[in-house]
């Protein structure tokens, strides 16, 4: 199962870099969301790329229905580590971070994979952007995302377009950076992560009402 494996591997590598980021711990949610993002505004940055696995829309953000049970094998597996749980109405909250041997793994496997390595960089770019900001604005983000708020005007709960297509509304970014000049990203050096830095900076403003 090519989307099984590659959800696990992403999974591996967000927590890595959350964890080099200052996350100390990681909620199913942070998960959902950062990877989200990453599927979503992979275009720009990984234009040739095809997402194996992806993301329905509910009630709760968009939702990857195979990350639960994931997070449970890599825990299994003693990849990650369960720091803590707590049993809430309607569901279940769990916080994790990357263990040691979780981390040797992405260090001398996931690494290796040359042919993953610029899905690599990218991953590690969107999760230090989205570092600098609090769960509140990633949850505002969400709400107002193009296609979420196409989808939930019609009551649509189903699964979210996430590739380089016409029907991917979430071209704010794709645009942005075509209007400033920038048509092809090579994920080398910082330039891209201060071109995404001032993107999302622009779109936090935004939601706060500040322009």
């Amino acid at each position: 199962m090519e989307n099984q494996y590659e959800l696990k591997n992403d999974i591996l590598i967000t927590a890595y870099y959350m964890e080099k980021n200052g996350w100390e711990l990681i909620s199913k949610t942070n998960f959902q969301r950062v990877l989200y993002f990453a599927a979503e505004l992979s275009p720009a940055f990984l234009s040739d790329y095809e997402w194996t696995y992806s993301f329905a829309n509910t009630m709760y953000g968009p939702i990857n229905k195979d990350l639960t049970a994931e997070l449970e094998e890599l825990f299994t597996k003693e990849l990650l580590v369960l720091e803590d749980r707590k049993i809430i109405p309607n569901r279940v909250e769990e916080k994790y971070r990357i263990s040691s041997k979780g981390k040797l793994v992405v260090e001398n496997s996931i690494m290796k994979l040359e042919q993953e390595t610029s899905k690599r960089l990218w991953l590690e770019t969107i999760v230090k952007v989205l570092t600098i900001y609090e769960d509140n604005f990633l949850s505002k983000l969400i709400k107002e995302d193009p296609n979420i708020s196409f989808m939930n005007a019609g009551n649509q709960k189903t699964k979210i377009p996430i590739g380089n297509t016409e029907d991917n509304l979430s071209k704010e970014l794709m645009k942005y950076l075509e209007d400033n000049g920038r048509k092809k990203f090579e994920l080398e050096g910082n330039a891209d992560e201060e071109w995404l830095l001032l993107f999302f900076d622009l779109l936090y403003r935004k939601y706060k009402g500040e322009i």
